[in-house]
């Protein structure tokens, strides 16, 4: 199944996006996470995507992120989130 995330990954937008990321689970098995359009993220909306692919591997569900924006790659280098993200 492919998942768009959406242009801000920010505080503000957490309790929408985990909602989002509940119904992703819910519906896939294999979860393909889009992040192309990913232009704000911060310490709150990086948090939120680490738990939905820590919730997914706990769930034996497969998971990968492809196509990440500038911004989003910087936030994951930043934090040193690589085995997460982009095994």
């Amino acid at each position: 199944m492919k998942c768009v995330l959406d242009s801000a990954l920010e505080i503000g937008t957490v309790l929408q996006a985990k909602a989002k990321y509940s119904e992703w689970l819910a519906n896939g098995d294999s979860i393909e996470v889009v992040g192309s359009e990913v232009s704000r993220i911060d310490a709150a909306g990086l948090q939120a995507l680490a738990s939905l692919f820590v919730s997914a591997r706990e769930g034996s569900k497969t998971i990968k992120l492809v196509q990440p924006s500038q911004t989003l790659n910087d936030a994951i280098e930043t934090l040193k989130l690589h085995s997460l993200f982009l095994e």
